[in-house]
């Protein structure tokens, strides 16, 4: 666990949004999401990078779209009615990332997650490690991220940083 997490985590856990991106399932924590809001109609902007969908618009707040699918080594996916904004803030600007499903939000115990140096293959730097619980969605576990460091990656790989 990096000590931005382990800092913020108490003796009985943190709370995380669980979050489907293609087929795998995502624990952010909930205080990086500002709010969780239905896919508005998205305003493509050309010559975007890989990574950003385009321009949203949320309460009347502009927002880019990001789709972090393939910094998470996920196949992109057609949306349907499950998808979600995570609307997010990043380095003083608000930002929007697009998930195929938000499933609930747990509470889970630091125990519960085994840190990234224990995965058998080497992850990228935005995962902390995976969760291991029965009331996460599929067989029970979900990859913890950094929410701030999987956004930069998302970013890079879209030529904005």
């Amino acid at each position: 666990m990096t000590r931005a997490i382990a800092a913020r985590a108490e003796d009985d856990g943190e709370r995380f949004v669980i979050v489907r991106a293609g087929v795998g399932w995502y624990a952010v924590p909930v205080g990086e999401v500002r709010e969780i809001v239905l896919v508005p109609p998205v305003t493509e902007v050309p010559g975007a990078g890989a990574g950003v969908c385009g321009v949203v618009l949320v309460h009347g707040a502009v927002l880019t779209l990001l789709d972090p699918r393939a910094a998470l080594g996920e196949p992109h996916a057609l949306g349907d009615a499950r998808a979600r904004v995570l609307a997010v803030e990043h380095e003083g600007e608000r930002l929007g990332l697009r998930v195929d499903e938000v499933a609930r939000i747990v509470q889970l115990a630091r125990a519960r997650i085994e840190p990234a140096y224990a995965l058998a293959v080497a992850p990228p730097a935005h995962v902390i490690g995976v969760a291991r619980a029965p009331a996460l969605p599929g067989d029970g576990t979900a990859v913890v991220i950094e929410l701030a460091l999987l956004v930069r990656a998302v970013l890079r790989a879209a030529h904005f940083s």
